[in-house]
């Protein structure tokens, strides 16, 4: 069974609260709905803008969807994302070599977008979905442990 041990503090009224690091904060905002669906339409975009060999605005496609995303969701409950499906999923996912599977998968198929190359376009998405199953995460089989 995977378990993901968060570390604690305690706030001033006594509660205990998971202590949430920026890399794991960002990482767990991706379970927002809001963040997919701007990070999504972001990506179609940046798709279209490469595709069309416009690199400026499918960087600015690309980057400014995460940022808005990220400025959209930023005071959501990290706690209620993490119990989520989608954030339990993704808590299991938040090893180096999986988050590098799917960046340079990204990067891969950006790439392949740019050049129009169907494989260097299999290449990427084959990469990131490799990165996705390399933990072979089950969201079901997941154990916050108790912060107390």
């Amino acid at each position: 069974m995977n378990t993901i041990q968060i570390r604690s503090f305690t706030d001033w009224n006594g509660e205990t609260k998971p202590h949430w690091s920026l890399r794991s904060r960002l990482y767990i905002q991706n379970a927002h709905p809001t963040k997919l669906v701007v990070r999504a339409v972001g990506l179609i975009w940046a798709t279209y803008f490469i595709w069309n060999l416009d690199w400026v605005f499918g960087a600015i496609a690309f980057i400014g969807s995460s940022l808005l995303g990220t400025a959209l969701v930023w005071g959501a409950d990290e706690d209620e994302l993490a119990n989520t499906l989608m954030g339990r999923w993704l808590l299991q996912l938040i090893h180096p070599v999986t988050v590098s599977c799917i960046y340079f998968g990204t990067l891969l198929l950006l790439w392949g977008f740019l050049e129009h190359s169907t494989p260097w376009i299999l290449a990427g998405v084959s990469c990131s979905l490799l990165g996705l199953i390399w933990r072979n995460a089950d969201p079901y089989d997941f154990n916050l442990r108790s912060r107390a």
